[in-house]
């Protein structure tokens, strides 16, 4: 049996809060938080400095040296 495209593409390089970060290829939003442990709710995702809303997470690519800002919220008064 053949092993699917995805094991044979090299993972991807990308910035992350400023950080250098490798990713499997065809990762999408989602997975990306995964992938970093990232589980803080009320965050917020921009890639190349355009926000990502929550409900597009599964369906927005990450691509090769793509910059991403995850920011999460503050609480306090």
């Amino acid at each position: 049996m053949a092993e699917s495209s995805a094991h044979n593409t090299p993972p991807i390089t990308v910035h992350v809060n400023g950080e250098p970060r490798t990713l499997p290829a065809g990762t999408n939003v989602r997975e990306m938080m995964e992938h970093l442990d990232f589980t803080q709710t009320g965050s917020a995702v921009a890639i190349n400095l355009t926000f990502i809303p929550t409900d597009r997470y599964e369906e927005t690519p990450i691509h090769p040296n793509d910059t991403i800002d995850i920011l999460g919220a503050i609480y306090g008064g």
